[in-house]
């Protein structure tokens, strides 16, 4: 797990662990409360389980709904778009989260401290016989993705401040 600063992109906060999901999301969910910090988890491959676990927290452990991305869906009406809990990363968005993220790199408008990254990214490469970018065999990309689901949900926190916010009857 990586906390990015909104606006600069520094690399605020870093979290490696190999435990169990829902030790690992409890102590995810405090550094997120700590920083009052605006998350996306992907709602499929592991992030499934994550953000469930998420959603599912009680009392003070539970983090406020404003603070989790909420996807739009394909599907809804004129009047209120539904908006899902996670970012579904496949072959239409993953693409397109991954050319921001390579945007922002290239640009070197991403101030990272864990080395981590920069390995992986400088890894992350075309691959002709998958057709996609991704790491080599052997190798990670999870901080390049946390990167570009970070970039994703900055995009567009402003389309999900406004679909926060409630209209007062007569104004």
């Amino acid at each position: 797990m990586r906390i990015y600063d909104f606006h600069s992109m520094e690399e605020v906060a870093v979290l490696h662990l190999r435990m169990p999901i829902g030790v690992c999301a409890e102590k995810a969910a405090r550094l997120i409360k700590a920083y009052n910090a605006f998350t996306a988890i992907e709602s499929n491959n592991h992030g499934h389980a994550f953000l469930e676990h998420f959603m599912n927290m009680k009392g003070d452990a539970r983090i406020p709904l404003h603070l989790i991305y909420r996807q739009r869906q394909p599907y809804g009406t004129e009047r209120r778009k539904i908006r899902k809990p996670g970012h579904n990363t496949n072959e239409a968005s993953r693409p397109v989260i991954i050319k921001r993220a390579e945007q922002f790199i290239r640009h070197k408008d991403v101030l990272a401290h864990d080395p981590l990254f920069y390995q992986e990214a400088r890894a992350f490469h075309y691959n002709e016989e998958t057709g996609k970018e991704e790491s080599p065999p052997g190798e990670h990309d999870d901080t390049v993705f946390a990167f570009a689901l970070a970039l994703e949900a900055r995009a567009h926190k402003h389309i999900q401040a406004e679909a926060n916010t409630q209209r007062i009857p007569g104004m």
